[in-house]
């Protein structure tokens, strides 16, 4: 079992780039199965960014605790972390998913206005940032949003930049049309 470890809030490391080996990358995607064996299962320690994160919770168990706010870290669940944000996950097992990370940089790069992220409303700045909530149906095209972009970033077609922009731009305009549909959670 993963522990939360207390850190002093002067002590919280800043993540600057989206990829620490290539400073110039404005986007990146993981599965979150591949950055819990990455780090053996040991719990990350509190920290922000200063980019924009999304974790797409396929399957999860633990804690998510943002802005010293915890959640439950469960199955069929979007998170939005902002840049500043601090955020710490505890994984009690293996979790299924996707992490996406993007610069204002990557936004500009393929003409997303930055408004577009405001207007959005999924990004908080600071407090509340609970878990967006899906049924399977709504988890199943997130997913697959989540599957070509893992495919386009590792793959080396052309124009795949512009590919993972629009991927990215109709995931994020999916979830925030999700936040205003009720949650059916007899869809299992």
């Amino acid at each position: 079992t993963r522990t939360r470890e207390h850190v002093p809030m002067s002590s919280i490391k800043t993540y600057q780039n989206v990829n620490r080996a290539d400073p110039l990358k404005s986007f990146g995607i993981s599965r979150t199965e591949e950055i819990y064996d990455k780090h053996g299962g040991k719990a990350d320690t509190p920290h922000r960014h200063d980019f924009y994160t999304v974790i797409l919770c396929i399957e999860a168990k633990g804690q998510h605790i943002i802005d010293f706010k915890e959640y439950d870290l469960g199955d069929r669940q979007v998170y939005f972390i902002g840049p500043g944000q601090v955020h710490q996950i505890i994984e009690e097992n293996r979790p299924q998913g996707f992490a996406m990370v993007f610069s204002a940089d990557f936004l500009g790069e393929n003409n997303i206005p930055l408004r577009f992220i405001d207007d959005l409303n999924l990004f908080r700045d600071y407090g509340e940032s609970p878990p967006l909530l899906v049924d399977k149906i709504q988890l199943d095209k997130l997913k697959t949003y989540c599957q070509e972009i893992f495919a386009y970033y590792h793959g080396a077609d052309k124009f795949k930049e512009k590919a993972i922009a629009a991927l990215v731009e109709l995931f994020l305009i999916n979830c925030n049309n999700l936040c205003s549909l009720p949650f059916d959670n007899t869809q299992s």
